[in-house]
């Protein structure tokens, strides 16, 4: 839902080449995904809209509510704007067995 929602959101409406970039690290006992695009970015968005629906990052906040809620974590999601685009950070708990 990360990477649809910069397609969608973020590269759809923009002119010129988009670039999504995924990076992935291991920091103390989170795994952090990065979903960063080169887009129009959130507020032209917002003043943008499409005729897509989106629920793909209500689902994953969902998600994260309920695994921090069963396992005592916190997973959370982080939006970030940047210069040009946004940035997703998902940072999730590495849970031993």
């Amino acid at each position: 839902p990360l990477v649809e929602n910069s397609i969608w959101h973020g590269l759809a409406k923009k002119e010129g080449e988009g670039l999504i970039s995924i990076h992935v690290k291991k920091e103390d006992n989170m795994l952090i995904i990065y979903v960063d695009d080169n887009g129009i970015g959130r507020k032209a968005t917002a003043n943008n809209p499409t005729n897509h629906k989106s629920f793909g990052l209500g689902l994953t906040r969902e998600r994260i509510e309920l695994l921090n809620k069963v396992n005592n974590t916190n997973a959370r999601l982080e939006i970030i704007d940047m210069m040009e685009g946004t940035r997703v950070a998902l940072y999730l708990p590495l849970l031993r067995a």
